[in-house]
């Protein structure tokens, strides 16, 4: 699925879901990680021949943020400005 879609249906359908019930996704893509506002992310990595969970916590946390950017597109920046648009509208 191409980001506007991702946008327009699963991160509309997880945010209104999540109103009224508890949602686990499991995904390689950052941007709904991102877009639906997680409140807890697991971050997994392959090394040794298995699958661990490197970090965990909220967006806030330094090192899911970190992890978030490795694989988003734009890395860092698209994030910064992100939360930049974010918290400009909450004004």
């Amino acid at each position: 699925m191409d980001t506007k879609n991702i946008t327009d249906f699963i991160v509309k359908g997880i945010n209104e879901k999540k109103q009224s019930q508890q949602i686990i996704v499991v995904t390689h893509n950052p941007n709904i990680v991102v877009n639906t506002n997680s409140e807890q992310v697991i971050h997994m990595e392959f090394a040794g021949g298995e699958i661990n969970a490197s970090h965990s916590g909220a967006l806030q946390d330094f090192e899911i943020r970190d992890a978030i950017c490795d694989v988003m597109e734009g890395g860092r920046e698209a994030l910064e400005s992100r939360y930049y648009r974010i918290t400009k509208a909450l004004e």
